[in-house]
């Protein structure tokens, strides 16, 4: 079966659009010029298009996915173990979910997309289906459905220009009553930066290098808050939730391209420096201290190790040393990208679930192993030498620090 773009009237219901696009136009700005107040006005509709009709796309595309990948394991049987066949394998279910999109929304999602996200992904793993799907939402419900003119949900250009107006009234007043501004609950600029700076030196460490413009684009959808497009913004960009207020109060205080200024920021912000153990209570550090015990939360927006606890820690020989946790953390990329294993393969042999191999290796969580792990990982791949000297020689100099 072919998927093929529903039309919009399938997807969303056009009054819910209409609405949503009518009192987001409610928030006026005086010193808006004419013209601008107009593209400003069809900016908003497309932002309310997006909203809609990006959880129903998601939701008809993870179906698509899941069916392509259940049909092309009932014909072709199991993915094969070895190397060289689950390679032909995983090649083949591209291949399926490819033709399962069908020409007219691949030729939207574009070549580039389509080699990146089916050519080489792990898409046998139920999870990179889920994000490849919404990727492909994403794209589809920006370059397809938001660019539709409102006719599409039954507005007129007066419509448009009376929108406007609106947008050049700056009635304050009408403002506060039926659009209160939202004050962000306890976000701190200076954690913003201190976090995505964190952030930003562990994905240096890891030999990764973001786009910073595209990063600031996705620090936008983040600061002002979206139940659909922010939750999206923080996965791709590998952020944790947390940080969401933080940016929300940095964008606050800092006005106009107040997210180019973050990522500059960040870039030059001071590298955190831990106290060593055993040292006093008072961290040479701009962080505050981790919490003394387990049972204690961590800091909103601060990643935590947690060490093992139970039979796992007494037959685990110690968590790895917390200077070597990068150094690991580097390691088990080399492992995902160049390992004759597949990822389950991997994750059974550390004891761990696939979905936390999968953080552990994409960067969204420190690895939390101990030096035994550590070692049963390293004779694991051993076979596998080609590209994986260097992970290997990692993983051995923390097993002995």
């Amino acid at each position: 079966m072919t998927f093929v773009l529903p039309p919009l009237a399938d997807l969303a219901d056009l009054k819910t659009i209409r609405a949503d696009f009518e009192k987001a136009t409610l928030k006026g700005k005086a010193d808006l010029e004419p013209q601008v107040a107009v593209e400003t006005a069809r900016s908003t509709l497309a932002g309310c298009i997006h909203r809609a009709v990006y959880p129903p796309l998601h939701k008809a595309l993870v179906d698509l996915f899941e069916e392509a990948h259940d049909r092309h394991d009932l014909i072709e049987g199991e993915r094969p173990r070895d190397r060289g066949d689950a390679a032909e394998w995983d090649e083949r279910l591209a291949t399926a979910i490819e033709n399962a999109l069908g020409n007219d929304t691949a030729r939207v999602l574009g070549n580039g997309w389509l080699g990146e996200a089916l050519i080489g992904p792990r898409l046998y793993e139920a999870a990179v289906r889920e994000k490849t799907a919404a990727s492909a939402a994403y794209i589809l419900a920006t370059n397809v459905y938001a660019i539709l003119p409102a006719v599409a949900v039954g507005l007129t250009d007066d419509d448009i220009m009376a929108a406007a107006r609106r947008r050049t009234l700056g009635n304050v007043n009408t403002h506060a009553i039926l659009a209160p501004k939202q004050e962000p609950a306890g976000g701190d600029p200076a954690v913003a930066v201190r976090d995505l700076a964190d952030h930003l030196r562990d994905l240096a460490d890891l030999g990764r290098t973001p786009d910073l413009k595209v990063l600031a684009q996705e620090l936008e959808l983040i600061g002002d808050y979206d139940e659909v497009l922010t939750p999206g913004a923080l996965q791709r960009s590998g952020l944790d939730e947390g940080i969401q207020i933080h940016v929300a109060a940095f964008r606050e205080a800092n006005g106009s391209e107040w997210a180019s200024k973050l990522v500059l920021r960040a870039l030059d912000a001071p590298k955190t420096i831990e106290a060593p153990e055993g040292a006093s209570e008072a961290k040479a550090s701009v962080e505050p201290p981790e919490p003394a015990a387990e049972a204690s939360p961590p800091a909103v927006g601060r990643k935590r190790i947690r060490k093992p606890s139970g039979e796992g820690a007494a037959a685990a020989g110690g968590p790895i040393p917390r200077q070597h946790v990068k150094s690991v953390a580097g390691a088990l990329v080399l492992i995902a990208t160049h390992a004759g294993k597949s990822g389950r393969d991997l994750a059974e042999a550390l004891g761990v679930t696939q979905t936390n191999w999968s953080k552990m290796v994409t960067g969204k969580m420190p690895p939390m192993l101990s030096r035994d792990q550590v070692g049963i990982l390293a004779e694991a791949i051993k076979a596998d030498y080609v590209g994986l000297g260097e992970a290997v020689d990692r993983l051995e100099k923390a097993m002995l620090a």
